[in-house]
């Protein structure tokens, strides 16, 4: 039991959203308190500011556990988590088991992104390997979320072709994170260079951020049985399939949404996917660690928002929600 208070979070109030203070709740049977230390800016927080409109905001969180509900042990008390939803506030409820538990020593500000990248990521692994690809290729891959699946994917052995729009991104990409193959889809010998690329490594799963006509042009490069799984449309276009080639060709699509990934998968393989992050992040983040590069308080998450696209390449904007 906590006793009684008042915090601030950001809740959609008739149609906006503001921040309101209101009484604090205590945690039902299975539920934790958790006092939000940190949170950032990611663009699905975007696309609920403007379109889906969810009661509270804010998609990744770390925090302490201040107190628990019943059938959830004391001892959790006090230990630092990260958790996904609800983040931008002071404090949240929490089902006990949905949960990273982190390392005692964790920096929180390190784990403040620890949820929707790092969770995405493993994810996009699972499906990959599902599907039986040894080969992937990614768009939008000087994204957060693209170099952390990148990063694991070298990890496991899988090869990566990255797929950006400008050549110092192909550099960076492979200066800064190891990237063996990276290629600029603006370039007139793009779609050769692919399909190069393609009769050698055979990558059959495609992870496409952005949508548009290029993702078409590059399924159609794609071997048979080959896999498209959408996870965004950062350019706001139509995908273009050509209908012959998933035909003759027995190529298949999907939607990812990472809450039916979590429910969709047995309840011990979910707790190691969250225990393989809060490893990675206690021995330094090496494959799911995110660069800050800025910070602000909760009430300037507006001047955040706004500026979340100009800074995606080169990290997160943390807000302090103390």
């Amino acid at each position: 039991m906590v006793e009684s208070q008042s915090y601030q979070y950001v809740k959609l109030v008739d149609g906006n959203y503001q921040i309101v203070t209101e009484e604090l709740p205590q945690p039902g049977a299975g539920e934790v308190l958790i006092r939000i230390a940190y949170s950032t800016i990611n663009p699905f927080d975007k696309a609920v500011f403007s379109y889906l409109k969810t009661p509270r905001i804010g998609s990744d969180g770390s925090g302490t556990i201040e107190a628990v509900g019943d059938g959830v042990s004391a001892e959790l008390v006090g230990k630092k988590v990260a958790f996904l939803g609800d983040a931008w506030g002071q404090y949240k409820l929490a089902n006990a088991h949905s949960l990273i538990i982190l390392d005692d020593n964790q920096d929180l500000t390190k784990a403040a992104n620890a949820c929707v990248n790092p969770l995405t990521a493993l994810a996009q692994l699972h499906l990959a390997k599902k599907h039986g690809a040894t080969a992937v290729i990614i768009t939008a891959a000087t994204s957060q979320l693209a170099k952390q699946f990148s990063r694991l994917s070298q990890q496991e052995g899988i090869e990566v072709i990255n797929i950006v729009r400008r050549d110092d991104a192909v550099e960076q990409l492979k200066n800064e994170n190891g990237a063996k193959y990276a290629l600029n889809q603006t370039s007139e010998t793009f779609l050769a260079d692919l399909a190069a690329l393609n009769k050698e490594l055979k990558p059959t799963f495609l992870i496409d951020y952005i949508s548009g006509d290029i993702v078409g042009k590059i399924f159609a490069t794609m071997p048979q049985k080959s896999h498209i799984l959408v996870v965004g449309n950062q350019t706001g276009s139509t995908l273009n399939l050509n209908s012959g080639d998933i035909l003759f060709n027995d190529k298949t699509i999907s939607g990812f949404m990472l809450h039916r990934f979590l429910i969709s998968i047995p309840a011990e393989e979910r707790q190691k996917i969250l225990q393989r992050v809060s490893d990675d992040l206690r021995d330094g983040g090496k494959i799911f660690g995110s660069t800050i590069v800025k910070e602000i308080p909760l009430a300037n998450y507006l001047e955040g928002l706004n500026e979340q696209t100009q800074v995606a390449t080169d990290g997160k904007i943390l807000i302090n929600c103390q």
